[in-house]
């Protein structure tokens, strides 16, 4: 049947959406984006649409030769570079509809002489530590970015700066609107002073803004789904740990009924991983530095699937592998090379023979996937904001009479002189209405935005006035430092519409 490019695809899915938006059955902005995005005016990913045949899959299995046998490994650049087409198409389309490019913040802080050579792209211990063949690292995020279409901005911080205005950093960036999403890089090997935190600093990034996965709220939400078995299609993908599960899934593991051990239990990584595991269906077991070494051997030796995150080379060796078990390299150390020479990564994962193993290459395994990720989940937070940014533009409009427009917008919310949405849900008594702002107050707890509600007597057929016959809730948003119709009122009123259907 032949294939399809991506630009013959993204030029297809636009007119799919297009027709679709004029179909009586469909809601603008239900299709969730790939790999779970958010809902909004959002561009359509292949995988949703096509059948595998028409979109073809990166080969993930790649046979290599060690000590003169043959190991199949787990081939993740292929899945890198086809993430990196899909993101520079979005990132082109996006800056076509919108007229600005996505934009990334990061937040470094630096000891004093690495903060200094960080102001080079050309720096070359940022380039060693990524042999991966993007050319972006997971370093270079600017670089990276450039590639793809995505503005970066870099604010770099040397370690001494107190922790009071690398906080203020952070929430400048949260209020700037054309900040598409804030990353706050942690320190890789590389320690901060004991004033800095890593949760604190974690915490204050917006989780509007939040792209790799690793803000408290994030973190929380993945622990819920874990707990209940389900996927999120609100919150971003953490980027190392998605990583991992998607080599998996793409090389066709089952992971149900599956006996998987994570070795390593760091809260950014190898927490998430486990998490993801069990979500699948996995029984997890997870091993730490405090594990007797005898049990952690056993716990391997029995595993259907080893993902290995601790930085410690040789760690995972065919006499704690069992023959047949699926083997996940994320931790790596580097070596110290001679003067001259260049450093090179050593992986935790040993296995110099087959044994029927599979493991994933090192490199080009896990390494290049997660600044996709990152990038996957920024372009999905730009899509999802300029939306809601330009649905308030069009209702701004609506609200100054302008031709073409109606006055009375989106689900029954009318504009009242530009300032307020405004809109009356009925309700057959006076406790249903209360138990209707209960779960509106809960709501905007939640988004930390509140309407005014008013409670008032429904009018019966005789005309008369009366709690008998009824309730009518009438609620009003705005926000005051708008000044009027904000994005945030329009996020509320979809929310509210939903809670209340």
């Amino acid at each position: 049947m032949g294939s399809i490019s991506l630009e013959r695809f993204m030029g297809a899915a636009d007119q799919i959406a297009s027709d679709l938006q004029h179909q009586t059955h469909f809601t603008p902005g239900s299709t969730d984006i790939q790999r779970g995005g958010w809902s909004g005016e959002s561009l359509l990913l292949p995988g949703a649409l096509i059948d595998t045949t028409l979109w073809p899959q990166p080969a993930m299995m790649r046979a290599i030769t060690k000590g003169g046998e043959s190991i199949v490994t787990i081939d993740g650049q292929g899945v890198a570079d086809r993430r990196r087409s899909e993101i520079a198409v979005r990132a082109r389309r996006f800056e076509d509809y919108y007229s600005r490019k996505p934009y990334l913040a990061v937040v470094e802080v630096l000891p004093g002489e690495a903060a200094s050579m960080a102001t080079s792209l050309t720096n070359p211990l940022r380039k060693q530590s990524s042999p991966n063949t993007v050319r972006g690292s997971w370093l270079d995020k600017v670089e990276a970015g450039a590639e793809m279409g995505v503005e970066v901005e870099r604010i770099t911080l040397s370690a001494g700066t107190p922790i009071e205005e690398v906080i203020s950093a952070i929430r400048r960036l949260n209020r700037r609107e054309g900040v598409d999403g804030v990353l706050m890089e942690l320190p890789d090997r590389m320690k901060w002073g004991d004033h800095l935190d890593a949760r604190t600093l974690l915490a204050e990034v917006d989780p509007e803004k939040c792209i790799d996965g690793m803000s408290p709220h994030s973190i929380a939400t993945l622990v819920s789904d874990a707990a209940a078995g389900t996927r999120s299609t609100h919150t971003v993908r953490a980027t190392t740990p998605g990583s991992v599960m998607d080599l998996l899934e793409g090389s066709g593991v089952t992971l149900t009924g599956r006996h998987a051990v994570v070795v390593g239990n760091s809260r950014l990584c190898g927490q998430p991983i486990a998490l993801m595991l069990q979500k699948e269906g996995a029984a997890v077991s997870v091993v730490t530095s405090s594990t007797p070494r005898h049990l952690r051997d056993d716990l391997c030796g029995q595993a259907d699937v080893i993902v290995s995150v601790v930085g410690e080379p040789g760690i995972i060796t065919e006499d704690n592998a069992r023959p047949g078990a699926v083997v996940i390299n994320v931790g790596t150390q580097p070596d110290t090379p001679a003067p001259g020479t260049p450093c090179s990564l050593l992986p935790d994962v040993a296995l110099s023979t087959s044994l029927g193993h599979t493991v994933s290459a090192t490199p080009g395994g896990v390494g290049p996937n997660p600044v996709m990720i990152l990038f996957e989940n920024l372009i999905a937070r730009a899509e999802h904001r300029a939306a809601i940014q330009k649905a308030a533009q069009v209702w701004a409009l609506a609200a100054t009479g302008v031709p073409g427009t109606s006055s009375e917008i989106g689900g029954g919310w009318d504009i009242v002189e530009g300032e307020c949405l405004r809109k009356s849900f009925r309700a057959d008594s006076f406790e249903t209405a209360t138990s209707m702002l209960k779960d509106i107050s809960q709501l905007t707890r939640k988004m930390n935005h509140h309407p005014l509600a008013t409670l008032s007597p429904a009018t019966g057929g005789a005309g008369d006035t009366c709690f008998n016959h009824g309730c009518v809730l009438e609620l009003e948003l705005r926000s005051i430092e708008a000044g009027g119709i904000s994005a945030a009122d329009i996020q509320l009123a979809a929310c509210i519409d939903k809670e209340l259907a």
